[in-house]
Formats: structure tokens, C-alpha cells, sequence
């Protein structure tokens, strides 16, 4: 990446490689460090199986332009430390945790019997480490992404532009009503929107980088539980300086879309289709309820065919689906969307309260209540 602070980035990792690979030594100090390059150093941790240590409280004071730096040394080890702290951690912090990275909640007593490769993850990297670390090490890669995207010529070149206004007013979504119940909807969706109008722009190497993944695993290594962390990528983009003008332009580039291939598409292949939303990163159409499932299924290939071709880049994911419409404990208005085509017999939901909470278990009773 074109950034210094992926220079600096580079010079920390090399310098860590190089004492794993050629050192003798089981520990690595470190003094007079500024608070960025124990943010870089945190993330390495955790790359690389580390312990890290504060070595001592602040000790000097480096005054710069803007503030006073707060300098410490800090201590890298190669061998899990035996840590009494460590043993008094509560299991609360660990199942923060899960819910920061995986969206999915878990009770004291889910936590008993949670296999998910996720769990056992999580629970690898808090033997290492501690929750407490883990809290401080999301929070370091979180800021530390944000700066390093901050930083890219190519992102303050974007943020000097004027905002992108798209030539079509945006649609608000209001499928998930009661009166849409049994309708069938096509949706073409932004894949990873916010991480493609940032590969669109030139701030990530697309060829290098071709997802959140690849471009995460750069900085944390082969961890699934953070690079296939959804809630980590909307947390760190959603808090992007000048943000509203990223989301103003994959508005800009979906209503350029709308009006150019997926118009083309319906009209070539004869069907008739209403608008129902046009987001930031979605369009969804209304279909005719005479459309049989045949024809939808050639519709979603023909759609997905032609964006695949006329943007490669910037991806889309399109789907067919119908709404239905269900009372969850007789008290929550939610919806299901029943896939068709390739999906039959899939389907999730929207709506659900407390989803972190609560969704697999609407979804046994969607299941326990309804004939797909």
C-alpha cells in the first residue's frame, strides 16, 4: 500500500521476523516506544503468537507538534506467560468478545456447549493473550486500519473531490412490510460495499487485495475469526474519516448501475419490473407475480452474468426471493425470505429483534411453523 505508515508497518514486522527466526533469545525489550508503535506491535502479537508486556509506566515524555507522546518499553515474548490476572477475568469479557467479531451472542450457558470453530478461536487466542489484551488489540486494529486508509494518497485525493451526487433520488427500503407478504422481489447487492468503493478508488490494490480477507490477513495472519469478521469491517469503515462521501459514492455508482445494465437487463429479457429500493448498495425490484420460477431463475443468471462482465471490480450478489410474513412469539412482526432457484429451500431473516440474540432461535421456529 501506498502509505508511510505501511512503511512503518513493514520495518516493526521485519524487525519481529528477524528475532523469531534468528534470535535465541525467548524475549525481545523494546524502550522508548510511542503509543502507534505499540498499536503496531499489538496487532504483531497477535499475528504472530506473541505475549506483550508493558515493561513500566510512562517514563518520559516526547513533545511534539501536537501533544506530548507518552513513551514506554514494552517486553515481546515467545513463551505463554503464567499470569494469576489472567485466571480472574470473567467469562463476560470473552463472550463481549465473540459478540464483537461474530455478531452472535451466546448465554453463560450456550458457552458450556459452544463448538463453533469461532469459540474454540476465540478461546485459543485468550489462552495466549487474555480477553483484556484481545479488547485492546481490536481496538488497536480498528484504529490502526483506519489511519493506514487515512493516509493513502489515493483517499485524500477522494476526500478532496466534491461529493458524488447520483443522478436518480434514492429509494428508501420498504420491503418488509405486511402488505408485501408472498411477493417475489429481485435484489442486486453491493458485495462488501464499503471495501469495494475503497478498492474503486485505488486506496486498495484489488489485484493484491481482492477481499476484506486477503487484505486483513496482511495484518493479522491466518486468524478466521477476525478476517471473516463482518462486524469488524462495517466497525472499521463506518468510522473512516469523511465517510459520507464513500457512502455517497457507491449511491453514485449502484444508481449508475440501475440505470445502465440491470434496466437493459429487464428490458432484454422482457420482464416487468418495479423499483422498490435503490440504496447505497442495493437495488431491488418488485417482480410481476405471472413471472413462473423458470423465468426468474434465467432473470438472476442473466443479471449476475452481465454485471460479472460489465463490473468486475466492484461486485454484486443477485437473488430471488419471496417474502413471507410471520409473527415470532406472537409479538415480533418479522420476515423470511424464501429463495428461489438455486437457493430453494434456503432462506433467512429480517427483523428479528435482538439478532445477536435471538435469530437461530426464530429460525427453528420459522422452521417448526412453516412448509418452505
Amino acid at each position: 500500500m501506498d502509505s508511510p505508515i505501511f512503511v512503518q508497518w513493514e520495518q516493526w514486522e521485519n524487525r519481529i521476523q528477524e528475532w523469531l527466526n534468528q534470535s535465541t533469545e525467548d524475549t525481545l525489550d523494546l524502550t522508548n516506544t510511542t503509543s502507534f508503535e505499540r498499536m503496531i506491535l499489538s496487532i504483531l502479537s497477535v499475528k504472530y503468537q506473541i505475549v506483550y508486556q508493558n515493561l513500566n509506566q510512562e517514563n518520559s515524555s516526547a513533545v511534539t507538534k501536537k501533544h506530548s507522546e507518552r513513551i514506554f518499553s514494552v517486553r515481546l515474548s515467545k513463551n505463554k506467560l503464567f499470569d494469576l490476572e489472567r485466571r480472574k477475568e470473567r467469562d463476560r469479557d470473552k463472550l463481549i468478545l465473540f459478540v464483537q467479531l461474530t455478531s452472535r451472542y451466546l448465554t453463560p450457558e450456550q458457552m458450556n456447549s459452544e463448538a463453533s470453530p469461532e469459540w474454540q478461536e476465540l478461546n485459543d487466542l485468550c489462552d495466549w493473550h487474555g480477553s483484556v489484551f484481545l479488547q485492546r488489540f481490536r481496538n488497536c486494529l480498528l484504529q490502526f486500519l483506519r489511519e493506514l486508509i487515512f493516509s493513502n494518497p489515493a483517499y485524500q485525493e477522494f476526500i478532496r473531490q466534491p461529493v458524488k451526487v447520483p443522478a436518480v433520488p434514492e429509494i428508501i427500503n420498504q420491503i418488509y412490510e405486511v402488505r408485501n407478504d408472498g411477493k417475489v422481489f429481485l435484489s442486486v447487492d453491493m458485495k462488501s460495499a464499503n471495501f469495494s468503493m475503497l478498492q474503486y478508488i485505488h486506496t486498495i490494490d484489488a489485484q493484491i487485495y481482492p477481499t476484506w480477507a486477503d487484505f486483513l490477513s496482511v495484518f493479522v495472519g491466518a486468524r478466521p475469526i477476525i478476517t471473516n469478521s463482518k462486524k469488524l469491517r462495517m466497525d472499521c469503515f463506518g468510522d473512516l474519516p469523511e465517510r459520507h462521501k464513500l457512502h455517497a459514492l457507491y449511491l453514485y455508482y449502484t444508481t449508475n448501475i440501475y440505470q445502465t445494465t440491470l434496466r437493459r437487463c429487464l428490458a432484454e429479457r422482457n420482464v416487468d419490473a418495479k423499483c422498490a429500493a435503490l440504496t447505497g448498495d442495493e437495488v431491488i425490484f418488485h417482480l410481476d407475480d405471472s413471472i413462473d420460477t423458470d423465468r426468474i431463475c434465467d432473470l438472476v443468471q442473466y443479471v449476475q452474468s452481465s454485471l460479472d462482465k460489465e463490473s468486475p471490480l466492484v461486485r454484486f450478489i443477485v437473488q430471488a426471493y419471496r417474502i413471507r410474513a410471520f409473527n415470532w412469539q406472537q409479538e415480533h412482526l418479522c420476515f423470511a425470505r424464501l429463495f428461489v432457484g438455486n437457493n430453494d429451500n434456503k432462506f433467512d431473516l429480517k427483523c428479528v429483534p435482538h439478532r445477536d440474540r435471538n435469530y437461530d432461535q426464530a429460525c427453528h421456529d420459522f422452521l417448526e411453523t412453516h412448509i418452505l
